[in-house]
């Protein structure tokens, strides 16, 4: 959180196969390599969709600075703006919380830290 808020990371992605891609999906995959990507809701605008998905897996290596706790499972709600040019994917914006993340994950002291730093 920064400021006692929820802080929401939007990861920009020019050109999903180049450096900025390989930089979030590949310590990503590393750290929980049985990974289910659940597709919850898609929204198409022209050469642009809004994809709902949720990740969950269970983690086997650090990831983001956070340490393996025991194989937490992870469960992180996300929202990728996907643009396409002709069938490529040009770019790739990645929202996610990650207070929920680090709460999925264990790196949150308690629920009760976490509450109060949410209502601050």
């Amino acid at each position: 959180t920064k400021g006692g808020k929820v802080d929401i990371v939007p990861l920009d992605i020019k050109g999903a196969a180049g450096s900025k891609a390989k930089e979030y999906f590949g310590p990503l995959f590393t750290a929980f390599p049985d990974l289910e990507i659940a597709i919850r809701k898609t929204v198409v605008a022209g050469d642009r969709a809004l994809v709902d998905v949720v990740l969950t897996g269970p983690q086997k290596e650090p990831y983001l600075d956070i340490a393996n706790r025991g194989g937490r499972s992870l469960e992180s709600r996300q929202a990728w703006v996907v643009e396409a040019t002709g069938n490529t994917v040009s770019a790739l914006k990645v929202f996610f919380c990650t207070n929920e993340l680090k709460w999925s994950l264990g790196a949150n002291k308690t629920y009760e830290e976490a509450i109060a730093g949410a209502r601050v």
